[in-house]
């Protein structure tokens, strides 16, 4: 049987974002915020 992905929530979506936001920042010495939003698409 095969299984539906469940939709993530507004708050969950945030919460990965920002998780990935900083993973960046922290992954980078120094960037830009325009080089986050490239990275992070």
């Amino acid at each position: 049987m095969k299984r539906s992905a469940q939709k993530a929530t507004s708050k969950q979506t945030k919460a990965y974002n920002t998780r990935l936001v900083l993973r960046t920042i922290y992954d980078h010495d120094r960037i830009s915020r325009a080089d986050i939003a490239r990275a992070t698409g």
